[in-house]
């Protein structure tokens, strides 16, 4: 450790973002803090502190295609169970 050296301002914004954004998942039903809204805490915190800037993110494109994908087959989930097909499937299996 002492040849890295001192733990710079950067390190420690992004570990007080962690342990925010972790606990916000931990507790935030208990408080009305939806688990979406913790991570834009999270990444909103190391956005506006410089720490991360949006070129940065926007270059993750593997992050951004699993973002999209899940949020696409959670979408299709919530309209298949809307439309009783999963009570359907789970009664016919």
């Amino acid at each position: 450790l002492e040849e890295m050296g001192p733990v710079s301002m950067d390190q420690k914004i992004m570990s007080v973002s962690l342990l925010t954004t972790v606990g916000l998942w931990i507790f935030g039903a208990s408080i009305g803090v939806g688990s979406v809204a913790a991570a834009l805490v999270g990444l909103g915190a190391l956005l506006v502190s410089g720490v991360l800037s949006w070129g940065e993110c926007l270059k993750e494109t593997v992050a951004w295609d699993t973002l999209t994908w899940f949020g696409a087959l959670i979408a299709m989930a919530g309209q298949l169970n809307a439309m009783g097909l999963i009570k359907w499937f789970a009664a016919s299996v």
